[in-house]
């Protein structure tokens, strides 16, 4: 299915035309994304009759998509920072986690955080360096692309000031091409959304000794991040209407479906409390 899925940047050459210049609600970025926003878009679309055009590459696309008018919503997996293009506003539609997977062959339940950076950044070099009991095969060390929001959360909550070692990894574009690198190497070792997590072809390792979950993120005993929607601005006409869909309760529960995290509280399509703008400079 991903193979006949075009990224983000050639399915935007091919529309020949700006965000708003189209019929379509134009709707780009994030990969770990794209999935609960194809199912969102799918429902809203059966729903009230809006069209959309989805496609794929990153979070960085996504933002600067929607920041030079390529696109209506920017979808991110990251939250945004001082360095994004300004007067760009977030929507947080769920939250997320960031999960380690390995190989199904590397018997691997729980890793801490710095068995996570002693394997990035070069110093753990085989498997039998990080724990016990595990052979001594050469770990395969997978990353993502510059520009993935998945890789940003994971810098930030886990490697912190510790650099990953560029020589020593495989770069992917996208969390599917990433899961399918780790599911077809035996040794590997990568990170991807929860939402991505089958634990049959790839499987999720708990961080600290804690497992990923909505309770655990929703309690913070493991680190989350933020699904974002960006617009330009304040979102208006079927912009404002679908992510008010969105955050609502028939939203939220195909978030749930999904498998991903619903908001904390319950948001009404009134209360815009959770989104977030970057001020111009």
């Amino acid at each position: 299915m991903w193979k006949k899925v075009l990224i983000g940047a050639l399915a935007t050459m091919m529309m020949g035309a700006t965000a708003m210049a189209s019929d379509h609600i134009q709707m780009g970025g994030s990969s770990d994304v794209y999935p609960l926003a194809l199912k969102l878009t799918d429902q809203f679309r059966t729903e009230k009759g809006v069209q959309f055009r989805v496609t794929y590459k990153n979070s960085d696309y996504g933002i600067n998509g929607v920041a030079d008018g390529t696109l209506d919503i920017g979808n991110a997996s990251r939250d945004l920072n001082s360095t994004d293009p300004a007067g760009l506003v977030s929507t947080a539609i769920c939250q997320d986690a960031v999960v380690m997977i390995v190989n199904p062959r590397i018997k691997v339940k729980n890793l801490t955080t710095a068995q996570i950076q002693a394997i990035y950044s070069g110093k753990d070099v085989y498997w039998s360096d990080v724990q016990a009991g595990l052979p001594h095969t050469k770990i395969v060390v997978e990353t993502r692309e510059a520009g993935s929001g998945t890789l940003d959360c994971f810098t930030k909550q886990i490697m912190g000031s510790t650099p990953i070692k560029s020589s020593i990894v495989t770069v992917n574009d996208g969390s599917p091409a990433l899961k399918t690198a780790v599911a077809n190497t035996p040794n590997a070792i990568g990170f991807i959304s929860l939402g991505y997590v089958d634990n049959t072809s790839v499987m999720g390792c708990s961080l600290n000794g804690v497992t990923a979950s909505v309770a655990t993120v929703h309690n913070k005993t493991y680190p989350g991040r933020n699904f974002n929607m960006i617009t330009k601005g304040a979102p208006a006409g079927n912009v404002r209407d679908f992510l008010n869909w969105v955050l609502g309760p028939h939203g939220q529960a195909l978030v749930s479906a999904d498998g991903e995290i619903p908001n904390a509280t319950s948001v009404s399509a009134a209360n815009h409390t959770q989104r977030t703008q970057r001020a111009h400079r």
